[in-house]
Order: structure tokens, then sequence, then C-alpha cells
């Protein structure tokens, strides 16, 4: 997102957004993956209709929030947010990660 902040024409807009792509592609099968490995099998379900409409749910509260801002700051600044909001997504994961890690051991599937 820090990219398409700072990006200064149209092609350098496309790698980026190819770039923001391929990764966020991946950060959705490794959250996809973590939480249906956390879950005993019969909740596997349940887990994955709550981590979508979450998903979901952020998608349309960010669109709106973030549109907003994009009308009174500008879109780079909207995209300059959205780095620090996910920035401070991936330090609280991470950090919710070794805690719960370190207290629920994994169970087999």
């Amino acid at each position: 997102m820090a990219g398409l902040a700072a990006a200064g024409g149209q092609w350098a807009l496309i790698g980026v957004a190819v770039l923001f792509g391929v990764g966020y592609g991946a950060a959705r099968a490794g959250l996809d993956v973590s939480v249906q490995g956390g879950l005993e099998s019969s909740l596997r379900a349940s887990g994955a209709a709550i981590q979508y409409t979450a998903h979901d749910l952020l998608i349309g509260l960010g669109s709106w929030g973030l549109g907003w801002w994009a009308g009174v700051a500008g879109y780079g600044a909207m995209y300059g947010a959205v780095s620090g909001i996910t920035l401070v997504g991936l330090v609280g994961w991470l950090m919710a990660g070794r805690f719960l890690y370190q207290r629920a051991p994994r169970r087999p599937a």
C-alpha cells in the first residue's frame, strides 16, 4: 500500500498493484490455513463462516471510511493510511499469534 501512495506513473501503479495482489493472495491463503489449522474438525465450518463474515464486514466498512478519507485528503493519503493500518494489524497478529500458540498447543486434525 505504501507503494500505491508513492507510485508516480501508470506503469508504476500497475506494477505495485500486481505486487500487492500477489502478496494479498499469499497472505489470505496463509490466514485461511492458520485459522482452519487451529480448530477442531467439527468447528472448521463455523470458523470459516466467522472468518469470511468478518472479512466482508471490514471490506465494507473500510471502503466506506477510506472512501470518505480519499475524498477529504486524496488517494495518496488514503493509501498511506491503509499502510499504517496494515502495519498495526501485522504487529497485532504477530503478537497475538505468539501469545495464543504459547497458551494453546496445536491439536492434531
